[in-house]
């Protein structure tokens, strides 16, 4: 039989994010990726089907923040009695800080993914895909 002639070969020219989403499904809303990252880290991801970044995400800065609030709880109590929490306290203050930034890092995330994903839909779209 020989191989296929080379016109017909598939190719695709997808961007990373729908190869990285798997199968395309419905268009996303960027907005509501948006707004469930900023209600909780994460679930924006998971709607744009970036699972394993969504676990992560929903399990990992919480935990994140605890430490932080527990560092600066304690490191605030120690400060109370002399020097040495102050360390600490500044720990857990600047973890907490950290933690926001990733907060807010995932809701530009899932708003940016969820409109790269739609860029893609409208093209296969378009193609008659």
């Amino acid at each position: 039989m020989g191989p296929p002639p080379v016109d017909f070969q598939l190719t695709t020219d997808l961007p990373t994010a729908a190869a990285h989403a798997g199968a395309p499904g419905p268009a996303k809303r960027p907005g509501l990726a948006a707004l469930l990252s900023s209600l909780w880290p994460g679930l924006g991801q998971l709607y744009n089907r970036q699972i394993m970044k969504g676990l992560v995400l929903i399990f990992g800065l919480p935990l994140l923040a605890q430490v932080g609030i527990t560092d600066a709880f304690f490191g605030g109590i120690a400060a109370l009695d002399g020097s040495e929490g102050l360390g600490r306290l500044l720990a857990g203050l600047l973890i907490l800080v950290l933690t926001a930034a990733i907060w807010i890092y995932t809701i530009v995330d899932a708003y940016r993914f969820a409109q790269r994903l739609n860029g893609c839909h409208q093209s296969r779209v378009l193609d008659g895909v």
